[in-house]
């Protein structure tokens, strides 16, 4: 080859030597031509040189070897002036060896970086993290911004799937698509984008961000509840307002929450409008007012706003409370002994009051006249159907009593009389007959008529019974008594 090379030189200098005098050769042939068996060089009219061989120069640090088709290049760098331009693939690092290479821009010295040994690409970094990274996070490369464009009516965007025919996500900007518009920039997220199609053909839209800031979702949002998720709206302005919004496109007022800020005309407040009306709100001291009717299950609870009443079981009621029913209960519960169970009736327009309700530790059902049962008594009811009026009962008719008589039980000295006033003596004849001593679960004021059935129970004059004389009945005559809360005193005796 360097023979070969030395030869168009000499001639080169042979023909200088000859002088200006014009010389025409039509081909140049050396060492045979092109394709002779032992190599050549062809030097046409043309200017072009085609040779068999390699070319080498330097001792070989620079040179063609045309077997391989390979330019080798010594240990200096190739400088270009102009472009370099490959008119087929071009392949670096064709060995595959860690050798990092780079491009250079005006400022930074990274603007385009291979790392061979690591098998990653870095824009703006030296030192890529992961197989692509853009930026290194504060030095030479600014922010590390990656800027995704395209012309005028085209889609800009990341695919992010597998080869096969609908995995791929797609994250675009949308400046085309017809449905939206040519003018609005929506960054639309799309998932099934089929892979050989692209994410014009197909695809669906997940979640569209348009220009007026707003996150539109095609379906529902959920979070993990696991770890106690949170939507967090805040506003810079203690005057503004915050809010979530539900409906369709067309209806604006669909549906609306809304938070007042504390310097707002409304004031630390949280609405809550549907159709456009407000339903409730709920206040600063978390208080929930209902601007309209409020339904509890269907009609387990019913708030008529309109009439200012209120339903149990019932959506109409007629009354300010209506409890409906199979079997209704209105129960009023004390959960200790010394205070009151009670109910209050006011007339606020004379400022009368009346109470009823239970005095657990007397174990008495009262009407007082008062706030509550510890008022004026009027009326008060034990538990055995004893009836105490303070004051005077006046009757505009009969005054009729009733309900059960009592036998005593047999052999029984010291009866109980607390079911009742009317008691008979024990029926089965007794010999000796029995003496009863004393009368059981009295109840001060209380008066009872004892039943003699034959004669064989006597009453003792002694005692707590404060008898005129014993008492020795014979069937039918009764013995009439009552209870000053100690003693037993007679008022009266009858023989039948």
């Amino acid at each position: 080859m360097k023979f070969r090379l030395w030869v168009v030189v000499g001639i080169g200098v042979l023909l200088m030597a000859i002088g200006p005098a014009p010389r025409y050769l039509e081909e140049l042939r050396i060492g045979g031509g092109l394709g002779d068996a032992d190599g050549g060089i062809d030097l046409d009219a043309q200017g072009n040189i085609s040779m068999d061989g390699d070319i080498a120069v330097d001792g070989g640090n620079i040179g063609i070897t045309a077997d391989a088709d390979l330019l080798t290049l010594g240990v200096n760098l190739l400088t270009v002036a102009g472009d370099l331009t490959a008119a087929d693939s071009f392949i670096g690092n064709n060995s595959g060896a860690d050798n990092d290479s780079r491009i250079k821009g005006l400022a930074d010295d990274n603007l385009f970086y291979v790392d061979a040994g690591n098998d990653r690409v870095g824009i703006g970094t030296a030192t890529p993290q992961k197989k692509f990274q853009v930026g290194s996070g504060g030095t030479v490369g600014g922010d590390g911004d990656l800027f995704i464009t395209a012309g005028a009516g085209a889609r800009s965007g990341i695919q992010i799937s597998d080869t096969s025919s609908a995995s791929a996500w797609f994250l675009a900007g949308n400046n085309s698509d017809p449905i939206i518009g040519w003018d609005v920039k929506d960054l639309v997220f799309k998932r099934g984008v089929t892979y050989a199609t692209g994410p014009d053909g197909s695809g669906t839209v997940v979640l569209t961000l348009n220009s007026a800031s707003d996150a539109v979702f095609a379906g529902n949002v959920t979070l993990d509840s696991s770890s106690h998720p949170r939507i967090i709206m805040n506003t810079s302005s203690t005057a503004g307002t915050m809010g979530l919004q539900m409906g369709d496109a067309t209806d604006t007022d669909a549906g609306r929450i809304l938070y007042y800020g504390s310097t707002h005309a409304r004031a630390d407040k949280m609405d809550f409008y549907t159709n456009g009306l407000l339903a409730f709100e709920i206040s600063a001291t978390q208080n929930a007012i209902f601007s309209n009717d409020l339904t509890v299950d269907t009609s387990t609870l019913f708030v008529d706003s309109t009439n200012n009443r209120v339903g149990v079981n019932t959506i109409t009621p007629l009354a300010d409370l209506h409890i409906k029913g199979t079997s209704s209960t209105i129960k009023v519960e004390s959960t200790a002994n010394t205070q009151y169970a009670q109910v209050n009736f006011r007339d606020d327009f004379n400022g009368i009051e009346w109470t009823v309700g239970l005095n657990g530790d007397d174990d008495k059902f009262f009407i007082v006249n008062g706030t509550d049962i510890s008022g004026t008594t009027l009326i008060a009811f034990n538990s055995i159907g004893g009836v105490d009026i303070p004051g005077s009962l006046t009757v505009a008719g009969r005054l009729v009593g009733g309900g059960t008589v009592t036998t005593f039980a047999d052999a029984d000295t010291t009866p109980s009389v607390s079911a009742g006033n009317v008691f008979k003596l024990a029926a089965t004849v007794a010999s000796p007959p029995i003496t009863i001593t004393a009368l059981d679960a009295g109840v001060a004021g209380q008066t009872i008529t004892l039943i003699a059935q034959n004669a064989d129970t006597d009453f003792n004059d002694a005692l707590a019974l404060k008898l005129s004389a014993a008492w020795t009945p014979d069937a039918g005559d009764t013995l009439t008594l009552v209870f000053d809360g100690t003693d037993w005193f007679e008022t009266g005796r009858s023989a039948n």
